[in-house]
């Protein structure tokens, strides 16, 4: 296969957003018109006498439009003044176009039953598009492509209701017939999605989404960044085209690109929202996200104003809205009880002693989960005031700590004694109810200690 394109610019536009340059390019291509083979169906000319002599037929009825051509209408006439134009590149269009359209009727019966039928048939008719060639946009359409694709549906017409199988149901292939239709179809000219999408129209909208979504809240600081500079104007990712070896992908329209920020925004809020971050302990300045809250549900109802005519982007204005309000109807209720949890961790932390937080240093030890001081490369005391500095529980010096430790990790009894019982319970309760090694050590050395002291 061997394919003679050339792209032409006619104008190249600069655009920013969001801080990133782009570049819009508008103009076309020239393609000439390729042969291709057909694929290996069970279906063929070689079998099938019907299918020579209709191929016969409708090479006689579409020779008059190709003879005449490129002067079968005023914009193909223009091209004897385009420079790349060569009517040599032109010869045999009635044979090529009839075998294209009979190799399509072929693959689509031969293919309609596999596992992978609509991307084999699909990819395989975007094939056979592209090689019928493509005009510059002011010399008209590629020529014969309307009349490919409504030979190709004619025939599918003729024969779906007599096509088996031995994989699917009559009902299934019937589906299947109908998106195989569905797909020739949306290459129709006045198909609204056939339309070059307007990148400046794409960047707009997703603009105005990002501008109105929430992201200066503190829910969003992981993943702002992320949906300023990862614009998703592609509806679908690039795909390989098995037959031509090209790979593709469809630009969105305003519409499905509107439509995606809709499902975008419910999935983001579904993930991100204060119970979420209350699970995962993240939840802490309440009284400064009720504020933000409040703020941007005022900018919200204020964009809000702007859309009225809108109704397809207010769609993810409404799902903002009732998350909005939702939110600051679940940080009024849940404030109190941070206000509370806050309250008794602080009182928590004001009962930890000295001597509490060297049982507890001594236990992890113990259980594994803390290296000994010992083992230090710096020794002991440095290993001490890493530990202070890092854990923020108690203000003390490193030698006084020392002192407290020692006393306890190096006499049994000292650590089991009657005035440590509190202590250890303490520690073992409210200190290493997440450590249940250490936890357990602590309990057991409570049993001893009890005992000892009766």
């Amino acid at each position: 296969m061997h394919r003679r394109k050339k792209l032409f610019v006619d104008k190249v536009e600069e655009i920013s957003f969001c801080g990133n340059q782009m570049f819009q390019f508008t103009g076309g291509e020239y393609e000439i018109p390729f042969s291709i083979q057909p694929t290996d169906c069970a279906h063929n000319f070689e079998n099938c006498e019907s299918c020579r002599e209709n191929h016969e037929l409708l090479m006689k009825e579409i020779r008059p439009l190709t003879d005449k051509f490129p002067f079968c209408c005023e914009q193909h006439a223009k091209l004897t003044e385009f420079p790349d134009f060569n009517i040599e590149d032109y010869k045999n269009l009635d044979k090529e176009i009839a075998d294209k359209v009979y190799f399509t009727h072929h693959h689509i019966i031969d293919r309609i039953d596999n596992e992978d039928w609509y991307e084999d048939i699909t990819d395989y008719i975007a094939y056979v598009t592209e090689s019928i060639g493509t005009l510059p946009p002011q010399y008209g359409g590629s020529f014969q492509l309307g009349s490919y694709f409504l030979y190709v549906l004619e025939l599918i017409r003729t024969v779906e209701n007599s096509i088996t199988s031995d994989e699917i149901s009559k009902k299934e292939i019937k589906i299947r017939i109908e998106k195989i239709k569905a797909f020739i179809n949306s290459f129709r000219k006045d198909n609204p999605e056939n339309k070059n999408p307007d990148l400046n129209l794409l960047l707009s909208t997703y603009h105005k989404w990002y501008k109105i979504f929430p992201f200066e809240l503190t829910y969003f600081n992981n993943i702002r960044e992320r949906y300023r500079t990862n614009i998703p104007i592609l509806a679908e990712p690039f795909h390989l085209n098995r037959y031509s070896n090209v790979k593709v992908a469809k630009l969105h329209t305003k519409e499905s690109l509107t439509q995606s920020l809709i499902d975008t925004t419910k999935n983001i809020l579904s993930q991100v929202n204060g119970n979420s971050l209350l699970k995962a302990g993240l939840l802490t300045d309440t009284e400064k996200i009720k504020y933000d809250l409040i703020i941007k549900k005022r900018e919200t109802e204020l964009f809000e104003m702007q859309l009225i005519d809108n109704s397809k982007q207010s769609g993810y204005i409404k799902v903002l809205k009732k998350w909005l309000k939702g939110e600051k109807k679940f940080i009024d209720e849940i404030t109190p009880y941070l206000k509370n949890k806050s309250q008794k961790n602080r009182e928590d932390k004001q009962e930890i002693t000295v001597l509490k937080f060297a049982l507890y240093i001594y236990y992890m030890q113990a259980a594994g989960k803390i290296e000994y001081f010992e083992n230090h490369s710096n020794g002991k005391l440095a290993a001490i005031e890493e530990l202070l500095e890092g854990s923020k529980v108690i203000d003390t010096t490193a030698k006084y700590f020392q002192i407290a430790y020692n006393k306890i990790s190096n006499h049994k009894t000292n650590r089991i004694a009657n005035n440590q019982i509190s202590n250890i319970s303490f520690v073992a309760k409210k200190m290493l109810n997440k450590y249940p090694e250490a936890r357990n050590i602590a309990l057991e050395e409570l049993k001893l200690a009890q005992s000892k002291n009766r």
